[in-house]
């Protein structure tokens, strides 16, 4: 398993915070978000899904997510 924190640009309140996690989920990402800061923190299998999928799954739910890089 890995994790990637992420800034997620758009979202505006805990229900812009649901629908991306429940999305994430579907997709078996576990997902950890704070609305306030507009980030999160995924946990992944990367033999299973790729970041790209990642991020191509936060853009259908109409967001924007770039990684964050320490």
């Amino acid at each position: 398993m890995e994790t990637m924190n992420i800034t997620i640009s758009g979202m505006h309140c805990a229900s812009c915070s649901r629908l991306i996690t429940m999305d994430l989920e579907d997709i078996g990402v576990v997902v950890k978000i704070n609305e306030q800061h507009n980030t999160g923190e995924i946990v992944f299998d990367p033999g299973k899904i790729t970041r790209e999928k990642i991020f191509d799954q936060i853009r259908k739910t109409g967001y924007e997510a770039r990684e964050l890089v320490s």
